[in-house]
């Protein structure tokens, strides 16, 4: 007897996760292995550039990985504090799906040395 797992027919898990932004809902979705490799390569990086330029563009990928639907132009308009809030929020998103990580300690707005 053949057994057959079809990837394609297992439903999207729901992650249950919404941020709105300028009356938009973006609805969070499920990290692609690419995306998270993509992610945890960038918290590495953020640590190593002192460049804030650099650092911010490493974000906004980050939480651009897990809401696609949110524009660039709208995550760069960002106060701090609302930056700051994303940010924690899409971590500990990360953090339950996945387990402690690097990720979870770093602060897109800390100085870098």
């Amino acid at each position: 007897m053949t057994k057959l797992l079809n990837l394609d027919e297992l439903p999207t898990r729901d992650l249950g996760k919404t941020v709105v932004l300028k009356g938009q809902t973006h609805v969070m979705q499920p990290m692609s292995l690419g995306a998270f490799v993509d992610t945890q390569r960038l918290a590495q990086s953020i640590g190593d550039d002192g460049d804030v330029g650099v650092q911010l563009d490493a974000v906004i990928r980050q939480i651009r990985n897990v809401f696609p639907t949110m524009p660039e132009a709208d995550l760069r308009g960002l106060r701090m504090d609302q930056l700051q809030a994303l940010f924690t929020f899409l971590v500990a998103q990360e953090t339950d799906a996945v387990g402690e990580s690097s990720a979870a300690t770093a602060d897109p707005t800390a100085p870098r040395r």
